[in-house]
């Protein structure tokens, strides 16, 4: 195949493509206040073919988003090469805590040998 099967954006929810769909991660509210939420964090090369890469730094709410930018900024200094993660963190009184990490998968390059 060509391409990679990265996580993607589906509405408020990270979907991670599998064999029978997608794992799904989702904000978790309580009245209206998000209590959990999930981030998406993507290095990858630039599908526009040029030798660059790209970031990708997205969340199912606002408040994944800021825990993929911080688990970005704080863990991933060292890490080398493309991957895709999926990070969690809980939110208190609006505050994101600090980020664990859900999942994640190293990317290797369309036609390149794993």
């Amino acid at each position: 195949g060509n391409g990679f099967a990265v996580p993607t954006m589906d509405g408020s929810s990270i979907c991670w493509p599998g064999g029978e769909g997608c794992v799904s991660y989702e904000a978790q509210a309580e009245q209206g206040t998000v209590l959990k939420d999930y981030g998406l964090v993507v290095r990858a090369p630039n599908p526009f073919g040029t030798a660059s890469t790209v970031i990708v730094l997205a969340g199912a709410s606002t408040y994944g988003a800021v825990a993929a930018a911080r688990y970005f900024v704080e863990h991933c200094k060292f890490r080398r090469g493309w991957f895709a993660a999926v990070v969690c963190s809980q939110v208190r009184d609006e505050y994101v805590c600090p980020p664990a990490l859900v999942r994640i998968e190293r990317l290797t390059a369309p036609g390149a040998k794993p």
